[in-house]
């Protein structure tokens, strides 16, 4: 295996990791205690991450951080929309 396809594990089994996150916080229809701000952060760190892995053409790695950056943007507009737009009773 070459560093890029070892590389690339991290991000797509992070991906499974954020899925849990989603499917929690669709079960619970909120979540306590998180702020915007951070997640938003290392999104975008994320997506600099995935441009300049892109720039060094590595491509396994380049398409993990895609699939975790849609895994990671899907929970963060569930994150502010129970946050902010669907309060819980």
């Amino acid at each position: 295996m070459t560093p890029d396809q070892v590389n690339s594990i991290f991000p797509f089994v992070g991906c499974f990791f954020i899925l849990m996150n989603i499917k929690k916080l669709y079960e619970d229809k909120s979540m306590k205690g998180m702020q915007w701000y951070s997640p938003l952060f290392f999104y975008c760190g994320q997506a600099w991450g995935a441009y300049f892995l892109f720039t060094l053409h590595q491509w396994w790695s380049f398409a993990s951080g895609l699939m975790f950056l849609s895994c990671q943007l899907i929970w963060y507009f569930m994150m502010i929309y129970y946050n902010y737009f669907k309060k819980s009773i």
